[in-house]
């Protein structure tokens, strides 16, 4: 998820029966291959990284990766699954098995008319998700069209009419994902 600005990552969780007042949430964060680190902890239930921005992690070429465990001062809960911000060269940013994806992109590059496939879970109504496109700035350039459809595998088209040449990324955000997928506009 973004934060409110559309720049950052935000990490949202809930909490559990187990946890206890005065429990903490620690956040850990790994960049490529690196180990785990914990990079901070709170008492609430998000988590905005404002140390790094969308648009820097695809430019960077390394996956970012984020977790999240509660701590009750003596003993750390199992983490949560992971949030993957991946580089511009992989496949999505933060997918994760919520049954969303963007499963195809074409042409790609494209000179006028980009069609994007994707699949949202079935009973999932246009207003639980968007459709953008983003430039390399992390700038929201178009909103697209969501498919009202009982079809899990939905298509939409984009037109670039004056936009210019370069790198762009289609992004589906859900509730709980950001999916991203790099396009070329070829003029």
């Amino acid at each position: 998820m973004l934060d409110n600005s559309g720049l950052h990552p935000k990490l949202l969780w809930a909490s559990t029966p187990e946890t206890r007042p005065g429990s903490t949430f620690r956040i850990y964060k790994k960049t490529g291959l690196e180990n785990w680190r914990l990079i901070d902890s709170t008492i609430s239930l998000s988590y905005t990284d404002n140390f790094i921005t969308i648009s820097e992690a695809i430019k960077s070429g390394h996956s970012v990766s984020y977790r999240v465990t509660g701590y009750d001062g003596v003993n750390e809960s199992a983490p949560t699954n992971e949030a993957v911000l991946h580089d511009g060269l992989g496949e999505n940013i933060f997918q994760k098995e919520d049954g969303f994806a963007i499963s195809n992109v074409y042409p790609n590059p494209f000179s006028t008319v980009l069609k994007i496939k994707y699949l949202v879970p079935p009973g999932t109504t246009p207003d639980q998700y968007k459709l953008s496109l983003f430039d390399l700035l992390g700038s929201e350039i178009a909103i697209l069209p969501n498919a009202q459809s009982s079809s899990a595998i939905h298509e939409t088209s984009f037109h670039a009419g004056g936009l210019a040449s370069g790198v762009y990324f289609i992004v589906m955000t859900t509730g709980k994902s950001i999916i991203a997928k790099k396009v070329i506009l070829f003029r």
